[in-house]
């Protein structure tokens, strides 16, 4: 009788793995080991895994960053302040929760791709300031409200401060980088720069098979650069607003697009300002960020 071949047995447990899981643990060990592995071959993997442990987050689960202007009293430019960072001046651009700064004179390139328009309740300065809620036009508590001697609305009761605020949501385009959602808000002096972004994204009209047509606020980018302003004796920094080009990176614009549909459903939640100085020194009393 012949003898029964003996199998030997499996020399590593990898063998017994179905051949993709044996190649990701390979990957994986290689990087670990500190070897190297083809950019491509791990950028499938990433791409295998993409949104794991982001599927339970929505809009209202990230920090959307708001887009400032630092002025002369904004604590960032201030050596004595824990605030300071070092290299800024009034007129840079500041990303809130990145901190980046960008040089005002250069500015940033937007992609506007939703807008809002709120009356901001904030405590008085005395009160220890601090966003208290946002109110529509049209607001019954908005009709209980009395001017002060600097034409702000207050409620007389708590002394909060009600400012007429426009919010630009957008995308914040960062060269090679993928873009992220980000927010601009202009109120006081800055409404007419923001009334004036309205009218010319109203403006642009293009063509096509059905004729002319005025397309999406995200079909274009715009240059975002400051500028010096003044009101008898006070100066500031504002917003100055051109458009740069239209969008031609299709990954963009569908990016731009998705966002401009959170923004309209209203899954886009605005949390308080920057504590930073939005508008001019003295010419009438800051709202308390």
């Amino acid at each position: 009788m012949k003898k029964k071949e003996e199998v030997p047995p499996a020399s590593a447990p990898a063998a017994q793995q179905p051949p993709v899981a044996a190649a990701k643990e390979t990957a994986l060990q290689a990087i670990s080991d500190g070897g190297e592995l083809q950019k491509s071959a791990f950028n499938d993997m990433l791409a295998e895994d993409a949104g794991a442990g982001l599927e339970n987050m929505g809009a209202n689960d990230f920090a959307i960053p708001f887009i400032s202007i630092l002025q002369k009293g904004s604590p960032q430019v201030s050596r004595a302040n824990a605030k300071f960072i070092d290299g800024t001046a009034p007129g840079d651009i500041m990303n809130t929760v990145t901190q980046e700064i960008y040089d005002g004179r250069e500015g940033i390139l937007f992609i506007p791709c939703g807008y809002m328009k709120s009356i901001v309740r904030w405590k008085s300065r005395d009160s220890g300031g601090g966003l208290v809620s946002h109110h529509k036009e049209g607001d019954p508590i908005l009709k209980t409200l009395k001017r002060n001697e600097r034409g702000q609305l207050v409620h007389e009761e708590s002394g909060d401060v009600f400012i007429d605020t426009a919010y630009h949501f957008g995308l914040l385009l960062h060269g090679e980088a993928p873009p992220e959602w980000a927010v601009v808000s202009m109120y006081s002096t800055q409404l007419k720069k923001s009334r004036m972004w309205n009218t010319t994204m109203r403006r642009i009209v293009m063509r096509g098979a059905q004729g002319s047509f005025n397309p999406p606020s995200f079909s274009h980018q715009y240059r975002m650069t400051t500028v010096g302003e003044t009101k008898d004796t006070y100066d500031w920094f504002g917003w100055k607003i051109v458009v740069e080009s239209q969008v031609s990176d299709l990954d963009v614009y569908k990016m731009a697009r998705e966002f401009s549909k959170q923004v309209e459903e209203g899954n886009v939640r605005i949390s308080a300002p920057p504590q930073v100085f939005e508008e001019e020194e003295g010419a009438e009393e800051k709202v308390p960020f």
